[in-house]
């Protein structure tokens, strides 16, 4: 099964506390809803493969998230589930080759719509998380620009 980026897969709704912006490159990004499209395009991030848990506000049930991206404020990246189809959520998970957490046997799933959250609202890096290669070129198409080029 091939999927493709769908910039408007959210439309706008289906994630809480945020807004679609067209940055001036034409990349449309979510966004905090109290992150200002300015604020958004002076954010200078740099590309980065980490793993955090979100915490209660951005996600009730905590789940990790691969960090692709961060600036001094904000990080860029995927949410990972260990279910098909999570809860709310309105994109269908995607199915990783290995769970990036070596403590956790079951199948990881990642969600592929990117969104931008506080860095404030994320742990400390994951200790020994790590990507797999495959996951790694599966997940690039669904980053945003420029993250999803080579």
């Amino acid at each position: 099964m091939n999927f493709k980026k769908d910039d408007n897969l959210l439309n706008g709704k289906g994630e809480r506390d945020g807004q679609w912006i067209t940055m001036p490159n034409g990349a449309k990004v979510y966004v905090p809803e109290d992150m200002s499209k300015k604020d958004a395009i002076e954010a200078h991030f740099e590309k980065t493969n980490e793993f955090r848990k979100q915490n209660k506000k951005i996600d009730k049930f905590e789940h990790p998230m691969h960090v692709y991206a961060k600036s001094d404020k904000f990080a860029k990246g995927h949410s990972l589930t260990t279910t098909k189809k999570d809860k709310g959520a309105t994109a269908e998970a995607i199915v990783m080759r290995e769970n990036p957490n070596p403590q956790d046997k079951r199948t990881s799933y990642f969600i592929p719509t990117s969104k931008t959250v506080p860095i404030s609202e994320l742990s400390k890096p994951q200790k020994g998380w790590k990507l797999n290669k495959s996951d790694n070129k599966t997940m690039k198409p669904f980053r945003d620009s420029p993250f999803d080029e080579e």
